[in-house]
């Protein structure tokens, strides 16, 4: 999926999408708890992740937080 398309998916959902830094993106669901993440690469959605807002990765111990998801509906069926 094209990342803008994908951005304006999530925003038409009640999303609120940010980039951080460059490449990454990451959308706050309506109700706080859950984050989406997704990388960019030449305009194309990467490697989509739901996470809860407080659940961050542990690289010290290998803890990886969150679901990988297979497309955009996944993540937002996921996240709500």
């Amino acid at each position: 999926m094209k990342t803008a398309n994908a951005i304006k998916t999530l925003e038409k959902a009640g999303f609120k999408v940010v980039s951080p830094y460059k490449g990454f993106f990451s959308a706050l669901s309506q109700s706080g708890k859950n984050v989406i993440e997704f990388l960019d690469q030449d305009d194309v959605m990467l490697c989509v992740k739901v996470r809860g807002v407080k659940n961050v990765d542990d690289h010290h111990t290998d803890y990886a937080a969150g679901s990988w998801c297979k497309n955009l509906r996944q993540a937002m069926l996921l996240a709500s």
